[in-house]
Order: structure tokens, then sequence, then C-alpha cells
């Protein structure tokens, strides 16, 4: 008899018929082989007796060839709005520090930062820099900026364990804030709150989100469609000493 247990659904509301066969070899003390977690991540799932179960809405940004609606930051035009704060600071050679992600929040910034870039005109260099998520290739990427021949000024940094990786290895390589660089985390931490320099950053709030995703729930479990397919919230710009 295998004492393993049977593994729900990515969703956890069900599980899959392969997996309820394995819960069922195992009430009847046949040796069974574990299953991985199902894949199904598009929320379409065949639970017992057939039922399909569906995972109504996401949490977060989504892909473009996804059908389903969503409650997320609205990265985009973050990212814009950073742009044009860096701007109006008199920077002209800007950075976007994004891991090597496939989440579509961190595509959407990228495509918001350089859209807002190049509509800033041919003296502003906008370039986004993407790193393995570690504190060294942060480090890696921020060195490999400051080598340009015309390196940046303004970093707007994803991530707040990154932005405050980036913040300390930039003084470090004795830049001061925000006499020499500004620095905007795009996203926010509580911990963020301690560091020196503060840190500028957004922050989205927390009771607006829950009160969007939740009547997205709402209109969909009363039988209706959301009225809005992709709901994008506009976080607020907290200033701190590393935007001036």
């Amino acid at each position: 008899r295998n004492p393993g247990q049977g593994r729900l659904c990515r969703c956890r509301q069900g599980l899959c018929r392969q997996e309820a066969a394995d819960h069922r070899n195992r009430d009847r003390g046949r040796a069974r082989r574990i299953r991985p977690p199902c894949r199904d991540i598009t929320g379409n799932h065949r639970g017992l007796g057939g039922a399909t179960v569906v995972l109504p809405v996401i949490p977060g940004s989504r892909y473009e060839d996804v059908r389903l609606p969503s409650v997320d930051v609205d990265y985009r035009a973050t990212c814009r709005h950073a742009v044009g704060r860096f701007l109006a600071k008199g920077h002209r050679c800007l950075a976007l520090l994004n891991p090597k992600s496939v989440a579509a929040g961190d595509l959407e910034s990228e495509l918001g930062f350089r859209a807002a870039g190049a509509a800033a005109g041919p003296e502003v260099e906008a370039l986004p820099s993407r790193h393995d998520g570690t504190v060294l290739g942060v480090c890696a990427s921020l060195d490999h900026l400051l080598a340009r021949p015309r390196p940046p000024t303004a970093f707007l940094v994803s991530r707040p364990t990154h932005a405050l990786t980036a913040l300390g290895h930039l003084i470090q390589r004795g830049l001061r804030f925000p006499q020499d660089a500004v620095l905007i985390a795009r996203d926010h931490d509580s911990f963020l709150e301690h560091a020196v320099p503060t840190v500028a950053r957004y922050q989205t709030d927390p009771i607006l989100y829950a009160h969007r995703l939740s009547r997205v729930v709402l209109e969909i479990t009363s039988g209706g469609a959301p009225r809005v397919q992709a709901c994008r919230l506009m976080p607020r710009l907290l200033p701190g000493q590393t935007l001036g």
C-alpha cells in the first residue's frame, strides 16, 4: 500500500479524474502511482462525477489571449507615470530593472516603460534590463548599465526586494540620492518604510483591490458576465528621498 496522499488540482476546487482514481486505489489498499499536480492552469477541470470546476477570475494580470476576467494593478500606466516623474526631475537616461519573468504584469511594465520613453523624444533613452532575481544578478545588471558611455541616472525597479538591493548597490557605487540618481520601486512592501534613504514607491489600496475582485466574483456567481473583463487599478506614488 502506498501511504502517499492524492494531490489537489492547482485550482484547489476539486480533483481531476486521474487523481480521483488514485484516491480510490488508495482506499482499496492497492499500490498506486503518485501523479504530478494537475497542469491545467486554464481553470477548467473535470472533477468528481464529471462536473466542471471553473476558476472564475484571475487575481493578477493576464495575457492578451486569455479570456478570463482579471483584477490587477495597471502596470503599464504605472511605468508610464514613473517615466513622467523621472523626466520632470530632469533625467534623460532611464532604466527599468525587471526579473527574467514570464509574468504578465512584468511584460506590461516593460511595454509601458518603452512606450513612455519613445513618446518623450529622441533625447530620452529608456533601457529595460532583465536579471535573474538574485542579489548578484541585480548587481550585475546595474554594473552593466553603469558601464555604458551614457549611464542611466533614473531607475525604476520591479519587486520591493530588488529595489532594496539596487538602492544599496548604487550607494556602494558612490551614487547619492537624489543628487546623482533617483529610484522608484514599482511595488510596495512595508519593509521599504524602514530603508535609509526612504524609497519612493507605488502602493495599491488593498481595500479597493479586494472590493474590485469581490465585485467581479459576485457578478460571475450571480449568473451574469462581469461588466469589466480587465479591471486595472492605478496605484498611488508614495514620496521618498530616492526621488527627491
